[in-house]
């Protein structure tokens, strides 16, 4: 794998997880989103379509892509490689070997020149023009040096970067919160991010504390805390754990997803009745 291979696989990388920093829409929401874009897929025989994001989804036909309003306006030809979902204001596209930016309208605000680069997340995009990875603003200036191995989206005022192997954050003028020493990570969302060792998964804080210990086998997903809660895995059952590490519902489900308003999903056992939602009190409760 050349330079330019390694640096589109790590961009590809960076990107699932700078993904996950947005937020996710509500089930209802999700539910029309898809509507509309089904009806794109069948009227304008699409073979692919993102979701919507800031007004925009991006659409692919045959090997490129381009981008439709809501109402299925097209509002870019199909000329992109890869398309990104909007973040900002802007989304990042490929055009040949080479990515760059476009706004709403289309039009591009910085032209294709990076070998990989990523959506931006509070003002700042990772991106890259060789091997090592650095940050630009909305200008597509440089305002970190390209000097990581892997980049990702910044989230509550850090990123997470690689150096030789190991991971750890900057924040955003490029200082390190914590010196990469950790196998992996995870972005910040209130106040804790996920890290990974040998022992396991726990939690920093933002002053590059270790607030919770690495001891637990699986995170949820996304791997972050949501309503000071998150459900986690030890031994081969999920429970939840609070901000301080301890569980408030013991593991016992063979499936949990995060809570959203007080209620979470979960699966107990096997059947057409082992799947319900339940409070945090461990209660079971009508899913919404």
């Amino acid at each position: 794998m050349n330079a330019l291979e390694q640096s589109v696989f790590r961009a590809l990388l960076s990107v699932a997880l700078a993904c996950a920093v947005s937020c996710r829409p509500t089930r209802s929401a999700a539910a029309k989103d898809r509507a509309r874009l089904d009806e794109l897929t069948l009227n304008y025989s699409l073979d692919a379509v993102s979701s919507f994001a800031e007004g925009r989804a991006a659409v692919r036909r045959g090997v490129n892509w381009a981008y439709v309003d809501e109402s299925g306006k097209f509002v870019t030809q199909f000329i992109f490689a890869r398309a990104q979902e909007f973040s900002e204001g802007l989304a990042c596209v490929q055009v040949d070997s080479k990515y760059g930016y476009i706004d709403r309208s289309g039009a591009f605000a910085i032209r294709p020149q990076f070998g990989a680069a990523g959506s931006f997340h509070e003002s700042l995009a990772f991106a890259a023009e060789g091997p090592k990875y650095g940050y630009i603003n909305k200008t597509g200036t440089f305002v970190i040096p390209q000097r990581y191995d892997l980049a990702f989206g910044f989230s509550e005022g850090f990123a997470a970067v690689e150096v030789r192997d190991k991971y750890g954050f900057i924040d955003t003028q490029g200082n390190f919160l914590i010196e990469p020493r950790f196998d992996n990570v995870e972005f910040f969302s209130e106040g804790l991010a996920a890290v990974g060792t040998g022992a396991g998964w726990g939690f920093v804080n933002t002053k590059g504390n270790i607030v919770i210990q690495p001891q637990f086998e699986r995170l949820g997903s996304p791997s972050a805390f949501k309503e000071d809660s998150i459900p986690v895995k030890r031994g081969s059952k999920w429970g939840y754990i609070d901000r301080t590490g301890k569980f408030f519902i013991q593991p016992r489900f063979d499936q949990a997803e995060p809570f959203s308003k007080g209620v979470a999903r979960v699966q107990e056992g096997s059947g057409n009745f082992a799947s319900g939602c339940i409070n945090k009190s461990g209660e079971s409760v009508e899913c919404p």
